[in-house]
């Protein structure tokens, strides 16, 4: 029997068909939902869908909801692509291994608060696996007035996928453990190759988010630092 939370958040969530699943890395799934509901939206890239994977699970409300970047949109057909990154083993990993294409998905949104910034001449992207999807969709809405150089952090080359596009067009960075200080270094090299109006985006583990926020806000004083923690230790049910 459905839980009182399942019935009542199903009754709230707009619904969607899953309608392709496909595994592209070693931790990461493309997936791509159709609503009737997404019609007509205006999509800024940096924007989310969150998902109610957790129906007939026995959790808190707050593990039932998964929040995933939407990589592109299409208005017209009401149709998003997202990746959904399992490197956490959670409810959310077990639940894109299991989902078949033809199921209802239960969601909300799209919102976001890690957007493009449209008004700068130039972008610096940097963030992990996690991340790689929203970055990608940022990169895809700049114009061709626009710079945008992006570092991608991780131990494990494999789990650097392409754009949808095909290509890889950020720098990797193969770093292990705490990998702060090597960012830091490796964009103080770039700092001289990006036109002024700058905006760094910062996605990902938020403990390196918070090291990099910091230091761009007290050493690049005239750039936007804008910052988003995807996932931390211990922590379930970020946005």
């Amino acid at each position: 029997m459905p839980s009182i939370i399942d019935s009542l958040s199903k009754s709230i969530f707009k619904k969607a068909m899953l309608t392709y699943k496909q595994q592209i890395a070693p931790h990461s799934y493309h997936v791509r939902l159709q609503s009737d509901a997404l019609k007509g939206h205006r999509f800024t890239a940096g924007e989310h869908l969150r998902l109610f994977v957790g129906i007939g699970r026995d959790t808190a409300m707050n593990s039932k909801v998964r929040t995933y970047s939407i990589w592109r949109f299409d208005a017209t057909t009401g149709t998003a692509d997202l990746a959904v990154c399992t490197h956490s083993n959670g409810i959310g990993s077990t639940w894109i291994r299991e989902v078949t294409v033809g199921k209802a998905i239960h969601y909300m949104g799209p919102k976001g608060k890690l957007v493009i910034d449209r008004a700068a001449r130039s972008h610096l992207l940097i963030g992990d696996p996690s991340a790689l999807s929203h970055l990608y969709a940022i990169r895809s809405q700049l114009s061709a007035a626009q710079q945008a150089s992006g570092l991608l952090y991780t131990p494990d080359e494999a789990d650097y996928y392409a754009d949808l596009d095909g290509v890889r067009p950020f720098e990797l960075a193969r770093l292990h453990y705490d990998p702060t200080q090597a960012l830091i270094d490796r964009a103080e090299q770039l700092k001289s190759t990006l036109p002024p109006a700058l905006t760094i985006y910062l996605a990902g583990d938020m403990r390196v988010c918070q090291s990099l926020g910091r230091h761009f806000r007290q050493n690049w004083q005239h750039a936007e630092v804008r910052v988003k923690g995807f996932w931390m230790p211990g922590k379930v049910g970020m946005d």
